[in-house]
């Protein structure tokens, strides 16, 4: 009888243990790409840095549109202090950036971005040419999905993929996205190396108002 009972109480922390992994895989979805962004979004960030990011805080305010980009249909999201970034339509990988004044400070080929479907565990690795007007060079990037979670902002709350990208030249980037509330950066982090060509250096921000036309 003893046994039995044993048996039984095993048996139901083997079921307990199954449907709680169930229930956890259940609540971690497989996004398969960005929710519409509307055209005059608005995002506006804090930013805090050091280094070779420069060195103080600010506030940055981004314009989410579209616009054309040597020939070809773009997103972009403007601002008039950080410039312009401008992104694949399909992927929305970065395809190039601006200055504030509107030179092109670098393309990349194909766009730097992550690869969709975008789900906890997933791993790559993506091979870029970054082309700048002082040279050209190679760019290899690995990243990881770390996790699905919800963080707080001062914009709110989300539920975000932690993602985080090493490139080859030492930069280690962390972003929580959020794909399903058509957010692409709520909070992130970044740090350089000493031996990186710009020098040693860190970035941090976080989304504290975002504004979505009616």
């Amino acid at each position: 009888m003893m046994q039995r009972r044993f048996a039984l109480a095993a048996a139901g922390g083997v079921l307990m243990g199954a449907l709680a992994l169930l229930a956890g895989c259940a609540s971690t979805p497989v996004v398969e790409r960005f929710s519409d962004i509307p055209n005059g979004t608005v995002g506006v960030f804090t930013r805090k840095s050091t280094g070779s990011f420069g060195s103080g805080e600010a506030r940055v305010v981004w314009t989410h549109g579209e616009a054309q980009f040597q020939g070809r249909p773009v997103l972009s999201t403007v601002s008039p202090t950080a410039g312009t970034a401008y992104y694949d339509p399909a992927t929305y990988g970065q395809v190039a950036s601006l200055s504030p004044a509107g030179v092109t400070t670098a393309t990349y080929d194909p766009p730097l971005g992550n690869p969709w479907p975008l789900s906890v565990g997933r791993t790559w690795t993506t091979r870029h040419m970054v082309v700048t007007p002082q040279r050209t060079l190679p760019l290899e990037v690995k990243g990881t999905v770390e996790a699905y979670e919800e963080i707080t902002v001062p914009a709110g709350t989300y539920k975000t993929f932690r993602v985080v990208t090493v490139d080859s030249l030492g930069e280690r980037t962390t972003v929580w996205t959020a794909p399903q509330s058509g957010i692409m950066i709520v909070r992130r982090q970044i740090e350089r190396p000493a031996s990186h060509p710009l020098g040693a250096g860190t970035l941090e921000g976080q989304l504290i108002e975002r504004r979505v036309p009616r």
